[in-house]
């Protein structure tokens, strides 16, 4: 409901009767009326900015005899959406401190109305950025995990290739090792044939040995 009313009163702008003022009757110790005059004229024909800053003098004057009035047009003005320099929170100042200085003023329904739609609205929209907050801190941690993952993929795939490079080299050590065993076998094998044969021929000198002195022996 509340929000439906803000927009309702977000509305108001267009209605020629936005600015006019409500009836009363006060004396006019100081220039505050035609400087809420000029703001609110300047707010009709669109130049907010100007409007904004003749409400701001009429609220700094002496003695305002206007200063409800000017305070409720500051309100009004920055609440408009098409004014680059609205400000929720401020126009919300400017309701409070209309409500709690011009308690009688024919203004301050109008003015504890925008006090509390727009309290509303700024802790929600508090509530919101925190929100927002959050979800930009949980997408950045979301994508510190994506990268961290994505970074422990390739180490699991250099991991994997070094596995299969080692797989490889042991399967190659292996080979050696099968190669130097067969070798060692095979040199050991030669080495005790020529162990044979050695003694072979020591056996074959030594009988040639015994066959050459006894033919010495028969020769006369």
């Amino acid at each position: 409901m509340a929000w439906r009313l803000l927009s309702l009163l977000l509305l108001l702008p267009a209605c020629s009767a936005w600015w006019a003022a409500a009836p009363v009757d006060r004396p006019l110790p100081d220039d505050s009326e035609r400087l809420v005059r000029r703001a609110e004229a300047a707010a009709q024909r669109g130049d907010h900015a100007e409007a904004t800053w003749l409400f701001e003098e009429a609220v700094r004057s002496a003695h305002p005899a206007y200063g409800d009035r000017a305070l409720i047009g500051l309100t009004r003005l920055l609440v408009l959406p098409e004014y680059a320099g609205r400000d929720y929170d401020r126009a919300a100042r400017m309701a409070e401190r209309l409500v709690r200085e011009y308690p009688g003023s024919p203004y301050a329904a109008e003015a504890r109305a925008w006090e509390d739609l727009l309290a509303a609205y700024l802790t929600r929209s508090r509530e919101l950025e925190k929100l927002e907050r959050e979800l930009g801190e949980s997408i950045r941690e979301l994508e510190r995990r994506g990268q961290e993952l994505t970074r422990l993929q390739h180490l699991d795939q250099e991991l994997e290739l070094r596995t299969q490079e080692l797989k490889l080299r042991t399967q190659e050590l292996e080979r050696q090792k099968r190669l130097d065993q067969e070798l060692e076998r095979l040199t050991n094998d030669l080495a005790q044939e020529l162990e044979r044969r050695t003694q072979e021929l020591q056996r074959l000198k030594s009988l040639d040995l015994q066959l050459e002195k006894q033919q010495q022996k028969k020769t006369p």
